[in-house]
């Protein structure tokens, strides 16, 4: 089927892979956008991403999309997964739901951002280190959902959540929302803004450290 004006991602654009045997079957997706799935049935099959929606129940992420008259369900759950005997630690089980047919399997990240999914305590705002009292309600931490593409945390004050949109060694916090207790000092407004501008991320012995281009605004480590 036709792609609908989307652009096909080479090798390089994709970030999350699966695939599963009887019958074979391979799916790759870029979360900046689309998905595509391929069955010997089905050929190549192309579809936007969308916003995906959890099952707090049983932590099962579901994407569903369509374009067109065609539709596809694509559900993930992070648990220990091999398909066929593979040895390369696929950590997520994956079922694909297409034309009234279901093919299950494994799938994993092709980039470290499923290392993102995490609580992180603040170290360093902007370069200068903090510590507990300087916030009313402690060190701000920050909790990462990679599948549901949901940030969750603390600003030290305030509660606060949104929306985490991750691409390779990218990162982007939108739609951030806080809580409204009044809280006294700079330091939750410099922490909110900074998580506001930050669009990379790196990975370093568990820290996590945020940037704005070159330069490090965050910087956290991982909670034992």
């Amino acid at each position: 089927m036709g792609t609908g004006g989307l652009v096909i991602p080479d090798r390089s654009d994709v970030d999350f892979v699966a695939s599963g045997e009887k019958p074979q079957w391979t799916l790759e997706i870029d979360f900046s956008n689309l998905i595509h799935f391929y069955s010997a049935q089905t050929g190549s099959v192309y579809m936007p991403v969308t916003v995906p929606v959890k099952d707090e129940s049983n932590g099962k992420v579901t994407y569903v999309t369509s374009s067109g008259s065609e539709k596809i369900q694509i559900t993930m759950q992070a648990v220990a997964c091999s398909s066929h005997g593979a040895e390369n630690g696929f950590t997520y089980k994956v079922e694909v739901t297409y034309k009234n047919n279901t093919y299950t399997g494994c799938g994993h990240y092709l980039f470290p951002a499923e290392r993102l999914h995490d609580i992180w305590v603040l170290e360093a705002l902007n370069e200068r280190k903090v510590s507990a009292t300087a916030f009313l309600k402690g060190i701000p931490t920050l909790e990462i959902f990679v599948l549901e593409q949901k940030g969750l945390g603390t600003t030290g004050c305030n509660s606060f959540g949104g929306q985490v949109m991750i691409e390779k060694e990218k990162i982007r916090f939108l739609q951030l929302v806080a809580t409204e207790m009044a809280c006294a000092g700079s330091l939750e407004k410099e922490f909110l803004q900074a998580l506001d501008k930050t669009n990379v991320y790196q990975l370093d012995s568990g820290k996590l450290i945020l940037l704005k281009d070159k330069s490090e605004v965050l910087r956290f480590k991982k909670v034992d």
